[in-house]
């Protein structure tokens, strides 16, 4: 049976991501902006088969989700790149959100205030959203057959991107600063009334701004929360956002544009920027506030994965006994994912 008790513990299964073929991008008919896009994707494809090859000679078993077929609603739908926004096993049990962005539904129901367009936004958002899930059906099949329950939640972020596992205790991020914590907390020890719970005001996926890579060390954003109530005592290591927005050169180029992509180079080909932001604007996030150097994968108490390095960071995690292992995503500013985005740890060893 499958078990993640600790994401600090030994890893010994994990799903990393994947995405389409270059070929996908055949219909682009600009022969400059298709070949940037096939790039691209030949990359992000390299990148992530390279992932698998440093996991699987640490002793990781790797699997990888299914890539759809055609478009959905209408829309191109996005590849399973991310597979740790769709799931989360804790101790035992995978659960994953059975319902789509709750709140990106309301904040649409209050731009309208149109009931009819709402419900077609809900049964248009739930229809892509059961398709970006099927893409994970093999991964839960696997775990059904090792004898562990896959239970849909009614929460839209119960997923490893907002939960930290630390044993005895899971800490949880909050979406807006608007969210109920009591709320959060409660609906928590309904399920794991032995474990403690913690929530860091991230406002966004907590792997986006924190990690607790060892007992008594954070690494954190610098515009995170602070860390006196949850995390009492502990060294807390803070880097700035890949993309430093107030005198970075790279951020400059990025600040005088209306996409929040980035593809080195092509920062200006008009064409480029209207095709992804007509075709695949849903893929994306929004990179200038992106943090890549906390988005840690560890392999175990000793061991941690990040696509970026930070000298600061390797000599803080060295006085706590662990190794960072820099293994690249050349396109993670298109993307908006790090190591631990591209990445689902289904298994670990209990120590």
């Amino acid at each position: 049976m499958f078990n993640v008790f600790s994401q600090r513990d030994p890893l010994d299964t994990c799903v990393v991501g994947d995405i389409y073929s270059p070929e996908f991008f055949s219909f682009v008919k600009d022969k400059n902006t298709r070949n940037i896009m096939e790039t691209v994707a030949l990359e992000t494809k390299e990148d992530l088969e390279s992932l698998v090859k440093f996991l699987n000679k640490h002793g990781v078993k790797t699997t990888r989700p299914i890539l759809p077929n055609g478009t959905v609603e209408g829309e191109f739908l996005a590849p399973p790149l991310t597979p740790r926004d769709f799931m989360i096993m804790i101790d035992d049990k995978l659960r994953y959100p059975s319902v789509p962005n709750e709140h990106h539904a309301k904040v649409q129901y209050e731009k309208t205030k149109d009931k009819t367009a709402w419900e077609e936004f809900l049964r248009k958002d739930k229809s892509i959203y059961n398709a970006k899930l099927n893409c994970f059906e093999n991964v839960f099949d696997m775990v059904r057959k090792e004898g562990n329950q896959v239970i849909g939640d009614p929460i839209d972020f119960m997923n490893s991107a907002f939960i930290i596992r630390l044993g005895d205790e899971l800490v949880v991020g909050t979406q807006t600063e608007l969210d109920d914590k009591q709320q959060i907390i409660e609906y928590f020890k309904d399920h794991y009334p032995k474990k403690k719970i913690k929530i860091v005001d991230s406002e966004g996926h907590a792997d986006c701004s924190m990690c607790p890579v060892a007992e008594g060390l954070i690494i954190s954003r610098y515009d995170m929360t602070q860390y006196e109530d949850t995390f009492p005592g502990w060294e807390v290591v803070c880097v700035d956002p890949d993309v430093h927005m107030y005198h970075d050169p790279f951020a400059k180029k990025l600040r005088t544009l209306d996409n929040h992509w980035f593809i080195p180079g092509f920062e200006r080909t008009q064409n480029l920027v209207d095709t992804v932001d007509h075709y695949f604007n849903k893929w994306i996030g929004t990179v200038n506030e992106s943090t890549f150097m906390v988005n840690i994968l560890m392999l175990d108490k000793k061991n941690a994965i990040c696509a970026s390095d930070n000298e600061t960071v390797r000599k803080a995690m060295a006085r706590y006994g662990v190794e960072l292992h820099v293994v690249p995503f050349r396109h993670k500013w298109f993307w908006d994912a790090g190591i631990h985005c591209l990445t689902q740890d289904i298994n670990r060893l209990v120590v």
